[in-house]
C-alpha cells in the first residue's frame, strides 16, 4: 500500500508549550477539541482546491471530479492527532499525489501536503486562541 507521510513543523512551538504548562489538566482536551472540530475541517477545506482534475488527451473528462465533490476525504480522529485519507471511491487520488501507477513518469503533485501546509498556520492560530481562553477561564486572567 502506498503511503504519503509527512510531518508538520510548528515554528513557534515554545510559546505554545509554555501556555500548555499553565493548564496541565485541560491542555489535552483543548488540543483535541481544536484538532478534531476545526483542524480537520480546515485541512480538508485547504486540500480541496489542490486536488487535480483528470484529463484525457489534454481535455477535461466529462465525469464527476473529486475536486468538485463536497468531501472526497475521510477523516479519523485520534488523541492529539487526526488522519485524512481519500474515501474508498476516490482512492485513485494517491496516484498523482505520490507519483505512482500511471502517474509514475510524472512528478508527484503532493496536493495533500500543500493543503495541510496552508491549513497549519490557521489551525495554530485557533489553537493559541483556545488555549488563551482556557487559561483565562482557569486562572482568571
Amino acid at each position: 500500500m502506498a503511503v504519503n507521510h509527512w510531518e508538520v513543523n510548528f515554528g513557534d512551538v515554545e510559546e505554545l508549550v509554555e501556555k500548555l504548562k499553565r493548564i496541565p489538566g485541560g491542555s489535552e482536551r483543548v488540543i483535541n477539541d481544536v484538532l478534531h472540530k476545526k483542524g480537520i475541517a480546515q485541512s480538508i477545506e485547504d486540500i480541496q482546491p489542490e486536488i487535480p482534475i483528470s484529463k484525457w488527451k489534454n481535455r477535461i473528462r466529462k465525469k464527476k471530479h473529486a475536486r468538485n465533490i463536497k468531501n472526497p476525504q475521510a477523516s479519523k480522529k485520534s488523541n492529539l492527532a487526526f488522519t485524512i485519507r481519500p474515501k474508498p471511491k476516490y482512492n485513485y487520488l494517491k496516484y498523482p499525489d505520490l507519483g505512482i501507477g500511471k502517474s509514475e513518469k510524472k512528478a508527484p503533485i503532493h496536493f495533500m501536503r500543500k493543503g495541510l501546509q496552508r491549513a497549519t498556520p490557521k489551525i495554530m492560530r485557533e489553537l493559541n486562541e483556545r488555549i488563551d481562553e482556557e487559561i483565562n477561564q482557569t486562572l482568571g486572567g
